[in-house]
């Protein structure tokens, strides 16, 4: 088995519940090492990994770090089964429902450990990451490791528990869901939804029940909620929205370009479909698709009477016809 060591800044916990107050570009990275986004975890470290080639795969991860209180770094979690990175990989966050990924490594957030506190205490000194004996040791020590993990894993079973002794009616549980959502509780309200849906089945309440799925990033789980709202009520505007933004998430760009003609159908005027087809250009280059695209700017440029959207997409148009544009490269799926 491979072993990496990647060393990071010391926090409590690394999945997004400590303040960013006084820290450095690379330690907000790491801040989210821990955190369950859409079934992976995402790692940054500050050392560049020294790998030979673009990707390893099924690596063992140990993450350490120190506070100030201690000379040695001390692991305080690991990934299994992970894919190592030799350079940064950057996924931006353009439709807002998500976070920017900055990482060089990740694994399934099922495979993932982030210790407690007081349980951090395996000590690693830096000259024994290369000593075989000390790696068998730390091997055996996470094998055997009984602690209990402090990271969040959002399973199935998770994500639609119910709670089974109420004592509210389903208007009560569908309250005080709004009140978490309003306190950024989205765990707590989806359980409050759930529960309210267990009661009495409503596509409003499961509208809730997607929503707060996206909240917490489990895009996958969200969009199997939407798509059966939409075989319930058929295609509702807000439905359709929100799967155009999941589907663009996670890159299924052929689920996202008939979720957008569907949603160019039902758009009220000239001005919103032009709007929807700068997201279809987008689609379109995507795919590599460049005559398309081309086409969706043109009906831009010849109809749309915002000032601000007929120059982007006359500039956009200037970059897609040249030859060796980087956009035309379509991306791989996450």
């Amino acid at each position: 088995m491979t072993i990496l060591f990647c060393h990071i800044d010391w926090m409590n916990d690394y999945h997004g519940c400590e303040s960013h107050c006084n820290q450095t570009q690379s330690t907000s990275n790491c801040y989210y090492n821990f955190q369950d986004y859409n079934g992976y975890c995402y790692g940054f470290t500050n050392e560049i990994p020294q790998i030979k080639t673009p990707t390893l795969d099924n690596i063992l991860v140990i993450w350490t770090a120190k506070d100030e209180y201690q000379e040695c770094p001390v692991i305080v979690g690991w990934y299994q089964n992970a894919t190592i990175y030799a350079t940064e990989q950057i996924e931006y966050d353009k439709y807002a429902i998500g976070r920017e990924l900055h990482y060089y490594t990740k694994a399934k957030s099922e495979n993932c450990v982030l210790l407690s506190v007081q349980d951090r205490n395996f000590i690693v000194p830096e000259q024994s990451k290369n000593d075989p004996q000390f790696l068998s040791s730390a091997l055996n020590y996470i094998e055997s490791c009984s602690a209990i993990p402090i990271n969040t894993v959002y399973t199935e079973t998770r994500l639609f528990s119910i709670l089974q002794n109420p004592g509210l009616n389903v208007a009560e549980l569908l309250e005080a869901g709004d009140d978490a959502v309003d306190q950024e509780e989205y765990e707590k309200a989806l359980i409050f939804f759930n529960t309210a849906f267990h009661l009495e089945k409503s596509v409003d309440t499961l509208f809730n029940i997607a929503s707060m799925l996206q909240s917490l990033f489990c895009f996958d789980y969200a969009i199997q909620i939407f798509e059966k709202l939409r075989e319930l009520e058929g295609d509702s505007p807000d439905t359709l929205d929100n799967l155009l933004n999941l589907y663009l998430q996670v890159n299924q760009y052929e689920k996202a370009l008939q979720i957008c003609k569907l949603c160019i159908d039902c758009a009220e005027d000239e001005e919103e479909v032009c709007t929807l087809l700068c997201v279809q250009t987008d689609i379109h280059t995507q795919l590599g698709q460049i005559d398309r695209a081309v086409a969706c700017l043109d009906f831009i440029l010849q109809h749309s009477q915002d000032d601000l959207m007929k120059q982007e997409a006359h500039h956009c148009k200037h970059q897609l016809l040249q030859t060796e544009c980087d956009c035309q490269t379509p991306h791989d799926n996450r």
